[in-house]
């Protein structure tokens, strides 16, 4: 959950009363729009790491779960892009928010990550229940074979 729209306010907001700290509230905000959204993301990655290997009892059961995983990716980056679109209109306007360029890193790994989807997964397991994939060495042998060629 984020509190975008609380920023979307507050930025927004042009009181009649002088708040001489407003600024460093708005920015206090972004920082933690972006450490919730980093921490948000270690979580992912801690699912990911603790369940995304577990075999499940059948191959349908395994595709779901890749897909479970692949929505909560997808779900996170909608957010982070979310987030990530504040702290760039605070830094456009001088104030850079500490953290931030880790959460870009993050959204970038994200979005990578998200153009492997789970049908391309299980096409691939598949792929390899059938026997027509190829052995590490035999890939890596060929593409030391270009490279020298």
């Amino acid at each position: 959950m984020t509190a975008v729209t609380l920023f979307d306010v507050l930025t927004r907001d042009e009181s009649v009363r002088p708040d001489p700290d407003r600024a460093e509230r708005i920015e206090r905000l972004a920082k933690k729009l972006v450490d919730g959204a980093l921490a948000d993301w270690q979580r992912l990655l801690e699912y990911e790491q603790e369940f995304a290997s577990l075999s499940c009892a059948t191959p349908a059961l395994d595709d779901e779960r890749n897909r479970s995983m692949y929505g909560m990716y997808e779900n996170w980056a909608e957010d982070a892009k979310e987030v990530l679109a504040r702290v760039r209109s605070c830094a456009a306007s001088g104030r850079a928010v500490a953290n931030a360029g880790d959460l870009e890193d993050a959204y970038a790994r994200v979005r990578a990550r998200l153009g492997l989807t789970p049908e391309m997964v299980s096409h691939a397991m598949e792929q390899v229940r059938q026997g027509q994939a190829r052995p590490l060495k035999e890939l890596r042998d060929e593409l030391l074979a270009r490279i020298r060629a």
